[in-house]
């Protein structure tokens, strides 16, 4: 799915639910704007949600969780996705109505598991996570390798720790590549490129996920 493509099903899944409930759009701008002024960075014109309804414009994960709750449309969970290394880990997550996914963040751990775990534990405070989707790295022509087995070991530490979520190993062969095509494609220079490959590559892990969920592949 291409970002222009990607922002036109957003824009009409916003579009659906708003007529769903009754609402124009300036009704529903109105609701979101409740105790907002219009110097205030989370206020929103009609124009900017006609865009966003046209697929012409995107908005942050934090405005999606306001705008979930003036449509009543409030998930019941988010899903979190990893990339995991041994230097470092991407993660990345869904909007508040489980359509996009934006990465979050890297951490940096240098080789520590439990500093992967410690940060999740505090990412999954913020966020009711119902599913993590983890990277599998297996070879080219679908055999493991030793990657497997350590991030094998990492995935049973996680599900020892949180029992009570579900985690999903999905193939993450390319994902690094594709990261580096993204980054390659926004001229992204060479010292940023270190800092968010991971994080991108966790975008596409859990964009992998979602995709196959919709197809009925998993």
């Amino acid at each position: 799915m291409t970002y222009k493509v990607f922002l036109k099903d957003l824009g009409n899944k916003l579009k659906m639910q708003r007529k769903k409930l009754g609402l124009t759009q300036s009704e529903l701008v109105e609701k979101i704007n409740k105790g907002l002024n219009k110097n205030d960075d989370d206020y929103l014109s009609d124009k900017q949600m006609s865009r966003v309804e046209c697929g012409e414009n995107a908005t942050r994960l934090d405005k999606f969780v306001k705008w979930a709750l003036a449509l009543e449309k409030t998930p019941d969970y988010f899903l979190l996705g990893i990339d995991y290394g041994d230097a470092r880990t991407g993660i990345s997550i869904t909007d508040a109505l489980n359509i996009t996914v934006q990465g979050l963040e890297t951490i940096h751990n240098q080789g520590s598991d439990r500093v992967i775990l410690r940060r999740l534990d505090e990412i999954l405070e913020q966020y009711e996570v119902d599913t993590i989707v983890i990277g599998k790295p297996i070879n080219m022509n679908g055999t493991s390798s030793e990657r497997t087995e350590i991030t094998e070991k990492f995935i049973h530490k996680l599900q020892c720790k949180f029992n009570k979520i579900k985690v999903e190993r999905i193939d993450e062969r390319l994902t690094t590549v594709e990261a580096h095509k993204t980054m390659n494609f926004l001229d992204i220079n060479k010292h940023k490129k270190r800092n968010i490959v991971d994080t991108i590559s966790a975008v596409y892990i859990l964009e992998s996920y979602m995709k196959m969920k919709k197809d009925n592949w998993i």
